[in-house]
Order: C-alpha cells, then sequence, then structure tokens
C-alpha cells in the first residue's frame, strides 16, 4: 500500500424501517497510510459542518475485528466498532455533548496490496435510546 491513499466511506442509516426513512451519506479524501503493530492507520481530514471551521482531523485505525475513528475539529469522538461488543462514547458538538452507543453486529475486513475494504452494520443509540440501524463501506486505495 502507498502512503498516499484515497479514503472513500458510504453510510446508510435506516430510523424506521417501516416508513424507509434512510440517510445516505458519502464522503471522499485523500489521506496518510501506515501499518502499526498490524494494525492499518489512515489519517485523512474531512470538511467541517460549517464552512467557517477548520477541516476534522480523522485517525482510522483498521484491525480484523476492529475498526476505531478518531475525529477532532468541530466534532469531537471516538468511536470503536468491535464485532460482537457494544461500546459507549461522547459525541461532542459545537452544539452540545451526546452519548453514544455502538452496537456491531458485523465485520469484515477485506485486504489486497493496493486496497482495503471494510463493511460494518451496526445499531446507534443516543442516549440510551435507538435510534438508527446502520451500515458503513470503508474503501481505502492506493494512489499513483
Amino acid at each position: 500500500m502507498n502512503k498516499k491513499v484515497c479514503v472513500r466511506i458510504k453510510g446508510l442509516q435506516v430510523y424506521d424501517e417501516s416508513a424507509s426513512d434512510e440517510e445516505v451519506i458519502e464522503t471522499i479524501n485523500i489521506g496518510a497510510y501506515y501499518k502499526r503493530d498490524g494494525k492499518h492507520l489512515i489519517k485523512y481530514e474531512s470538511a467541517p459542518e460549517s464552512s467557517e471551521k477548520k477541516p476534522n482531523s480523522n485517525l482510522l485505525k483498521i484491525s480484523p475485528d476492529e475498526v476505531e475513528l478518531t475525529v477532532k475539529g468541530e466534532i469531537w469522538t471516538h468511536l470503536l466498532f468491535t464485532r460482537g461488543e457494544k461500546n459507549t462514547t461522547m459525541y461532542d458538538t459545537p452544539f452540545g455533548s451526546l452519548s453514544l452507543g455502538i452496537d456491531t453486529y458485523e465485520l469484515s475486513v477485506l485486504e489486497s496490496d493496493d486496497l482495503i475494504v471494510v463493511d460494518i452494520k451496526y445499531g446507534v443509540d443516543f442516549n440510551l435510546n435507538s435510534v438508527a440501524l446502520s451500515t458503513v463501506h470503508i474503501e481505502i486505495e492506493s494512489t499513483r
């Protein structure tokens, strides 16, 4: 894998299965790739919610059974997706903080020389109230 990578993240959140209430979010960013202690580390910046703010700094750590995402900037959080486990964290925004629960049902990581593909299926709750069933598809690809 080259040091310079393209980070594609596509997420789907279903809020009410009976009403087809869903939200798709897709981002594409350029980042830096490292491998340390058997984990893939990807640093990249993402657009803030407000155009007047600096970009968010993101660190994605990928291992076979766990994916971590740390976001620092206008939004501060540390999301931990561990296969078969529920993790709780704080989701800090300019408007206040929320307790966020991540219940990871499925997690798969596929690796090749120039591509890492991660698929995660998880439940989300805010302040102990279930709000969504979500999936995220992540592709980390070497750039030339």
